[in-house]
C-alpha cells in the first residue's frame, strides 16, 4: 500500500511448482514499476527497502562511501547483544 501511494504500480507473481511427489510450492516475486522504472524482490518489505533505498541514494544506491563505511562498522562495534530472554549478552 506504501508503493501505491507513492505512485508505484505494484505487482505481486505467484509460481506454483509440482515435484514428483506431487507436492505443490509456491514462489513469489513483487514488483513495483514507475518512471521506467522495476524494482523486484521476494517479499512485500524487501520491495520497500530496495525502492527507499533508491530514492534516497538515487542510482548508486549499492555504492559505499568511506563515511558511510565507518558509521557502519562503529555501529556494529557498539551494538548490543541480547538473547532469547531479553538480557543483554554483549559482553559474555
Amino acid at each position: 500500500m506504501a508503493l501505491h501511494k507513492k505512485g508505484y504500480e505494484v505487482r505481486n507473481w505467484c509460481v506454483c511448482s509440482v515435484d514428483k511427489n506431487n507436492k505443490e510450492t509456491y514462489e513469489h516475486a513483487y514488483e513495483a514499476f514507475k518512471d521506467d522504472r522495476l524494482f523486484s524482490a521476494t517479499t512485500p518489505v524487501e520491495l520497500l527497502g530496495l525502492v527507499a533505498l533508491w530514492e534516497t541514494r538515487g542510482d548508486s544506491w549499492r555504492e559505499v562511501s568511506k563515511e558511510e563505511w565507518n558509521f557502519y562498522e562503529n555501529f556494529e562495534v557498539e551494538s548490543k547483544i541480547y538473547d532469547v530472554d531479553g538480557n543483554d549478552i554483549t559482553d559474555t
